[in-house]
């Protein structure tokens, strides 16, 4: 089995932190922790399961196998 390495933009990780953030102040650390537990639990599966994300079509000129997971 081939494991691959998960990269984070900015964007995205910015974005997981104003997750956590909203849900810490509008509900509570519980439940902000176990939602950004569940995101970063996720994206490793991309690791194990390279083919599992869907293939990200804005990158394909770059001619790897780009791929998320929503």
């Amino acid at each position: 089995m081939v494991k691959v390495k998960v990269f984070w933009t900015k964007f995205a990780f910015n974005s997981l932190k104003e997750i956590h953030k909203y849900y810490k102040e509008n509900v509570s650390k519980t439940i902000a922790d176990n939602i950004r537990d569940n995101i970063l639990t996720s994206t490793s599966q991309l690791e194990l399961l390279p083919k599992s994300g869907k293939i990200e079509e804005l990158l394909d000129e770059l001619k790897q196998d780009f791929r998320f997971i929503v």
